[in-house]
């Protein structure tokens, strides 16, 4: 799992990059949906997409959270 938060247009966008293991990515669109619902009730994070990648698509030596925002 990993987060990405990035800023277009002046807003903040969490986007949510969920590594599913072989096998299991046709259960991902409902992982993800649940996964915004939980992070929304359990500490009010608007989680604005969630990413499917494959097994092995998050290097596990890679930050949990990439801050990608810019100001200008």
């Amino acid at each position: 799992l990993q987060a990405v938060i990035t800023r277009p247009d002046n807003r903040d966008v969490v986007t949510v990059r969920l590594e599913m293991r072989a096998g299991h990515e046709s259960e991902g669109a409902a992982v993800g949906e649940q996964l915004k619902a939980l992070a929304q009730q359990a500490i009010r994070l608007r989680i604005d997409d969630v990413e499917i990648v494959p097994a092995g698509g998050i290097d596990p030596d890679a930050r949990t959270v990439l801050d990608q925002r810019t100001w200008e």
